[in-house]
């Protein structure tokens, strides 16, 4: 009888689980990251879209125009968005070296070929450090009547008097040409307005929290501040309150309705709490 040789395949069978193995947990672990870079993404979105909000509050009831605080409000939130997604990028495993290596290169490149839109961003600045125009101004341009609604990195939108069409024009138009401005709405108009309270009302509460109302209410402006005025009727068991604010001429038509809903809510509170 020959001799029969056996080949031994433990060790080729063990190497490969061990490739295998390896395998895997590299796949594993990028699923891994992937993952967590896409957690990171939906939260770091949803987030920058709520400190854009909280950014808006505080901005809006600063001593800055309406007009930055609009230009300001796009600018941060690109800025936070291009940061959150570098930061995300990384997490995957780009090298982010390179990538921004690349991108200071391409920028040459891309301001070349984006001179126009650059041209708009150059030109918001100067809208909104020079200030021709505001939020809430009537204006003619080119053909066009309406109010500014909004001014942007790029472009100044305007809500024409027929309520469905609005006019998008490009800042830098804005700059070099003549603008017709029909109607300041920059200017600060004084509001009045008297409620009868009970008696047993504290005039600290009623103070602080009307102080609070105002300060998250983009309509009221903080300077100059709101004056309180409380005079003691015994005889009728009441008091009469007198509140004066000052506001913003492009919120005319909404400050008595805005002030008749915050002064009714904040004596329904107290009166309750009492």
């Amino acid at each position: 009888m020959g001799n029969k040789k056996y080949i031994d395949t433990r060790g080729y069978y063990s190497r490969m689980n061990y490739v295998s193995n390896i395998f895997n947990l590299s796949l594993r672990n990028q699923a891994l990251e992937f993952f967590e870079s896409l957690i990171i993404l939906v939260l770091g979105w949803w987030g920058i879209n709520k400190i854009s909000k909280i950014l808006l509050v505080f901005l809006n009831k600063s001593n800055i125009d309406t007009s930055i605080i609009s230009f300001l409000s796009s600018c941060s939130k690109f800025c936070l968005r291009v940061i959150l997604i570098a930061i995300v990028m990384s997490k995957i495993g780009f090298d982010m070296t390179s990538i921004l290596a690349a991108i200071g290169a391409s920028f040459i490149a891309i301001g070349i070929s984006l001179k126009e839109s650059l041209s708009n961003f150059v030109s918001g600045i100067v809208l909104v450090v020079t200030k021709p125009i505001h939020i809430g101004d009537t204006i003619e341009f080119d053909g066009h009547s309406g109010t500014v609604m909004k001014i942007e990195m790029l472009f100044t939108t305007l809500q024409t008097q027929e309520a469905d069409k609005t006019v998008i024009i490009p800042n830098n138009r804005l700059v070099s040409n003549s603008i017709l401005r029909k109607k300041s709405s920059h200017n600060i108009l004084r509001y009045d307005i008297q409620k009868t309270l009970p008696e047993n009302i504290s005039n600290k509460d009623i103070i602080k929290s009307l102080q609070r109302e105002f300060l998250i209410n983009n309509k009221i402006c903080e300077f100059p501040a709101p004056e309180f005025e409380i005079q003691s009727q015994s005889e009728l068991n009441n008091k009469q309150l007198h509140i004066t604010v000052w506001y913003k001429e492009m919120y005319s038509n909404e400050i008595a309705d805005e002030m008749e809903k915050i002064v009714n809510k904040i004596s329904y509170k107290l009166t309750q709490d009492s």
